[in-house]
């Protein structure tokens, strides 16, 4: 386990907005009297000693004392928040952490920032479908990703990672990995299944 915090990488969650589906900011969601964007809060603070969250409603977030950066291309989903995660930050690099991966945990950031090369992009991969919410993401990226921003009707972390040096860590080969880890919260029936997996005891 890693002993202290990472100066050189900067924790981004995305927080996210009112979800269509959920009807509702899944960020302020409460499982276990702990609200999603808390728990990420948490986790986050493990490992990194600067947390920023990436939200267009900055005054829900208040009770976090953390600093809140707003999306500088507006509605083009996440790669909005992993654009101005990039230049707010103060460092060369982010982590991108979704707050609605509930089931995430510090061995699955620990084994990206391990296995953390010269890449531009470093992803975890499962089942092939790379996880671009939950990464590093560094800031040489930016001229691209401004690039695919101005130039394209819908720019995508998928795009983006082809255009880019990309590290995908396929999660399916480590000993502890569990697919529920990358499950997010999408829907009602997500959120009050997620619930009763925590009252069992059956995730930490």
């Amino acid at each position: 386990m890693t002993s202290k915090r990472n100066n050189d990488i900067t924790a981004v969650i995305l927080a996210g907005g009112k979800s269509a589906r959920m009807g509702t900011e899944k960020s302020l969601l409460t499982i276990c009297r702990e609200t999603l964007i808390e728990r990420a809060i948490s986790q986050c603070k493990i490992y990194f000693r600067e947390v920023l969250i990436s939200t267009n409603g900055p005054a829900s977030y208040e009770f976090t004392k953390l600093e809140c950066i707003s999306d500088i291309h507006p509605n083009l989903g996440p790669i909005s928040g992993i654009h101005s995660g990039l230049v707010n930050s103060g460092t060369k690099k982010i982590f991108v952490y979704s707050a609605d991966l509930i089931f995430s945990d510090e061995r699955l950031v620990e084994t990206i920032i391990e296995h953390s090369s010269g890449k531009q992009i470093v992803l975890p991969i499962v089942d092939e479908i790379p996880q671009y919410t939950f990464g590093i993401y560094s800031k040489s990226i930016l001229p691209d990703i401004e690039k695919m921003i101005l130039s394209e009707d819908k720019p995508t972390p998928k795009k983006l990672i082809k255009k880019v040096d990309t590290e995908l860590i396929d999660f399916n080969k480590c000993i502890y990995f569990e697919r529920d880890k990358f499950i997010n919260l999408n829907t009602p029936a997500d959120y009050e299944r997620a619930k009763l997996i925590f009252e069992k005891g059956n995730i930490e």
